[in-house]
This record gives C-alpha cells, sequence and structure tokens, in this order.
C-alpha cells in the first residue's frame, strides 16, 4: 500500500491509495484513517486563576496536537480485473479551511485485506447507514453476520469476525505544502475579536471569572494591562487536543 497526495482539488488535498497484491489473491478491501495535527492557539495562557488569585499555570497549552479517527466505512474491491491492482482510491480531503494545514499535518491509512464474505458485510453495512428513509431508497436489508448471541442464537447480531492482515502508511503535510496564493484559514481567526487588554488599575480578578488570562498586554491605549479573551478555544489548546506530542512527531 502506498497512500500518496493528489493536488489540487478544491482548495484541498486529495489523500488516495495505491495497492497491489502480486500474489493476485486478496482483491477485497478496506481502509481506515487516523489524522492528526498541531495546533497553536494565537492567544497562550500564562494565567490561572486559582482560589481567586492569578497563579503561572504549570502546563503548556500553547502548542497541541489533535487526533481523529475515520467513521466513513472506505471499501473497495477488483475482483473483474485480471491484476489484483487498486489506483488512486480516494480515502480522505484535508481542507484548506480548518487548522489541519496552519502548522504540520499528519494521516496514518490502515489497509484491511478482506475476504469475499467480509467485504459483503460492509458493503451492506455501508449501505445501511446510507439509507436516508425516502420513498425510493433501497429497503433495509438483513445485514449478513458470523457472530452470534450466546443466549439468544436466534437474536440477530451486527458485526463480522475475521482474522486478516494490516498495512499501515502514514504520510505528512505542512504550510509549505499549501500554493502560496491560498490562505489556509483557521479556527482562531476571529481569536482577535474577542481579546482585550484591561489597564492594570481597572483589572479585578472578581470581576473577569470565567475568562481567560493570558498575560499582561499592552497596546496603542493602554500601556500597562493584562490580556484577557472569554474564549477558551482561541488560549488553551487544551479545549480542542492533547498539549502530549504523539511519538511519530
Amino acid at each position: 500500500m502506498c497512500p500518496r497526495l493528489k493536488r489540487w482539488i478544491r482548495n484541498s488535498f486529495q489523500v488516495y491509495v495505491d495497492t497491489y497484491d502480486p500474489n493476485n489473491k486478496t482483491h477485497y478491501y478496506r481502509y481506515e484513517y487516523e489524522e492528526t495535527w498541531e495546533i497553536a492557539v494565537p492567544y497562550p495562557s500564562v494565567y490561572e486563576v486559582v482560589n481567586n488569585e492569578m497563579v503561572l499555570r504549570s502546563e503548556n497549552v500553547h502548542h497541541c496536537w489533535k487526533t481523529v479517527k475515520s467513521t466513513d466505512i472506505l471499501i473497495v474491491n477488483n475482483e473483474k480485473m485480471e491484476s489484483d491492482i487498486i489506483r488512486k482510491f480516494p480515502v480522505h480531503f484535508v481542507p484548506v479551511k480548518g487548522s489541519q494545514l496552519s502548522i504540520r499535518y499528519s494521516i496514518l491509512v490502515k489497509q484491511y485485506a478482506m475476504s469475499r464474505e467480509a467485504y459483503t458485510f460492509w458493503d451492506q453495512l455501508k449501505i445501511s447507514n446510507q439509507q436516508q428513509g425516502g420513498l425510493f431508497d433501497v429497503q433495509p436489508m438483513q445485514t449478513i453476520s458470523n457472530i452470534y448471541s450466546s443466549n439468544n442464537q436466534g437474536s440477530p447480531v451486527i458485526g463480522f469476525f475475521e482474522a486478516t492482515s494490516v498495512t499501515r502508511e502514514r504520510i505528512f503535510l505542512t504550510r509549505s505544502d499549501v500554493p502560496r496564493e491560498i490562505r489556509v484559514e483557521t479556527e482562531f481567526d476571529n481569536c482577535s475579536k474577542k481579546y482585550h487588554i484591561i489597564p492594570l488599575n481597572d483589572f479585578d480578578i472578581s470581576r473577569y471569572r470565567g475568562y481567560c488570562i493570558v498575560n499582561y498586554d499592552s497596546d496603542i491605549y493602554t500601556m500597562s494591562g493584562m490580556g484577557v479573551i472569554f474564549d477558551f478555544k482561541c488560549c488553551d489548546c487544551t479545549v480542542s487536543g492533547s498539549n502530549i506530542r504523539p511519538d511519530f512527531w
């Protein structure tokens, strides 16, 4: 298996997979992916309020990593082809709108080689999940399963057990991979509108409970003040991810 990038589709990167079985025995594949990207909040908080007192934070809340696992059923087969080859099977779009490409991004793609019976199970499950309840939708079907309830063998159980081989590949993207003329939008673009500098002589911790205390700051209007922001997503990266650096990063 070899995940690749197809550039450039609707202001996003298309991640697709090429794979080949020289023994010509697999033919049925399922894919999962796991995304991880780095987050850097624009107003990292230096202080926190404990017992109505402002104290220095003991942990880094500036840089974090967010991980999201796929939920879609991604299956493909080449049973009608002479060779066991999969070319450019689309796995995921990585959009410019969001924080994925603001610093560094990684996607881990997992490939499962399946039997025809397992493929049929996942195919039926995918069809069932896509039904929207319209008049002309495909009628519900009994999903094939090789799992049963030990308490009631006549009761249907959704699931399929099979030992299968798994192949993993990881690729990385950075901000520099995005064309220069494309602006990378992030979830933090509006944070500047929520940030305020309070003059120190007006700053009272009790009045700003529920706010994120950023740091001492100044601007053209305030020579000496305290920066505060009410949206913790803009000042504490642990709201969106984990500040523990992944081993593969």
